[in-house]
């Protein structure tokens, strides 16, 4: 066998092993992560439309995905609404915070505002690069916990 043809097979055989290995680890950390949601209060956009601003802390020992966009529930129902803060799958460091400004529902009835959050492993960001790339590849599925604030009056 030719030197390069060799060293390619070793390395294409060790990332096999390598992705194998993570596979059989641990997918996910112990329940739900330990996200703070603070509401901070109400602001306006330049078109006019008032909106919400929150503060997401990670109080975990480890690092959190945020998913893209929320969920507005207002008295059980759940309307979904981009979020206003452009980020997409955002990493949450340990200690770290994050602000996220959403636009809210009629003030008619309670609401709150939720997102969904996953630990940040690295069989997470294969199943992101996967689907990212639309890969025909099955590895399983992510684990999303929803987090949300405190029930907000109109």
């Amino acid at each position: 066998m030719r030197r390069p043809f060799k060293i390619a097979v070793y390395v294409a055989v060790a990332f096999a092993c390598l992705l194998m290995v993570q596979l059989a680890l641990p997918r996910e950390g112990p329940g739900a992560p330990a996200l703070v949601v603070s509401f901070i209060g109400y602001t306006n956009s330049p078109p006019g439309m008032t909106l919400a601003v929150f503060s997401i802390t990670n109080q975990a020992s480890r690092s959190v995905k945020l998913w893209a966009g929320c969920t507005i529930e207002v008295d059980g129902r759940r309307v979904p609404l981009p979020s206003t803060t452009p980020f997409a799958e955002t990493v949450i460091r340990p200690g770290r915070s994050l602000i996220a400004v959403i636009g809210i529902p009629p003030r008619e009835a309670r609401w709150r505002a939720r997102w969904g959050v996953s630990w940040d492993t690295v069989h997470g960001r294969i199943l992101s690069l996967r689907d990212n790339r639309q890969l025909p590849v099955f590895l399983g599925g992510h684990i999303i916990y929803g987090v949300g604030s405190e029930w907000l009056a109109p």
